[in-house]
């Protein structure tokens, strides 16, 4: 049985008045109207709802048992509303990223601060995967956004925004600072203990395909998961350590590392903020969106 949800509307608004005439002032219609109204949802449920009198209406015992549904009914509604409504002004909801470990330690904790600080009621649940996977977690519709390192294969289901420029270096330790000073070019760095991401990582991947691309063959000593494990083994001398100069300047400038100034430029690339094409994002997820693309400018 598929009733019109006004039908109900106006039902319970009559049962409330105890008055036809005084429900239709109530809901601004005829009073004709709100009569044809009862008598269209009485033939829908086969019953009468109420029995008339020269002093109004009175509910029948079918009528009290409906009303008691309805009026729980219309609260519930009433109460999505209120939800909906604090959703759009953006006083509830959530927003679900994916990023990588690195990526949200050197890029996005500043941006999730100002969020915070604007939007304070709002619940943020933040996903570390491996640009690769985040893309998944996104088709998968496991989150909402997220932030990558470009360049990425074609993916057409992809909207991609550039967020930031990144530049790779080799960096080194003090106990390399004077090999460092003499090394200029990849082939000269491929002779010393190198420190690279694992290969399954997009930014790996990329290096790879450049170095190789020269000719190069560049075999780690060690391979590790992060950043942040890649500059830790650089500062106490494990080896030449490939890393985001973006990420490094405290470092750099404090002399904890060293850059090689290689003749090669290693390939510029970039965070991107990805998102599913065509497909409409949150108010909150556009809303943190808006607030990364600001401070990105």
């Amino acid at each position: 049985m598929a009733v019109n949800l006004e039908l109900y509307r106006i039902f319970y608004s009559v049962a409330r008045a105890k008055s036809i005439s005084q429900a239709a002032r109530e809901l601004f219609i005829s009073q004709p109207a709100v009569t044809q109204a009862i008598k269209q949802l009485e033939k829908e449920l086969g019953g009468l709802l109420f029995t008339r009198s020269a002093r109004g209406v009175t509910l029948t015992r079918e009528g009290e048992l409906m009303l008691d549904y309805v009026e729980r009914a219309l609260d519930l509604i009433k109460g999505g509303e209120g939800r909906f409504q604090e959703m759009l002004n953006l006083e509830r909801g959530h927003i679900s990223i994916g990023a990588s470990d690195s990526i949200c330690k050197h890029f996005l904790l500043k941006h999730l601060e100002v969020f915070h600080e604007r939007y304070p009621h709002l619940e943020i649940h933040v996903t570390n995967r491996t640009s690769r996977e985040t893309i998944q977690l996104l088709k998968d519709g496991a989150v909402d956004i997220g932030f990558v390192n470009l360049p990425i294969d074609d993916e057409p289901q992809l909207a991609i925004t550039t967020c930031l420029a990144l530049h790779d270096c080799f960096v080194a330790g003090p106990k390399y600072f004077e090999a460092a000073a003499e090394i200029h070019d990849l082939k000269t760095l491929s002779e010393q203990p190198i420190l690279l991401l694992e290969r399954e990582s997009n930014t790996r991947m990329k290096l790879d395909e450049f170095i190789n691309g020269l000719g190069i063959d560049l075999k780690p000593a060690i391979e590790l998961g992060s950043l942040d494990l890649l500059v830790e083994f650089a500062k106490i001398g494990l080896g030449f350590a490939c890393v985001i100069e973006e990420f490094i300047t405290a470092e750099l400038s404090t002399g904890q590392l060293r850059k090689v100034e290689l003749e090669e430029r290693l390939p510029e690339r970039a965070i991107g903020l990805i998102r599913m094409r065509n497909i409409p994002v949150s108010h909150a997820a556009q809303a943190f969106m808006n607030i990364v693309l600001e401070q990105s400018q």
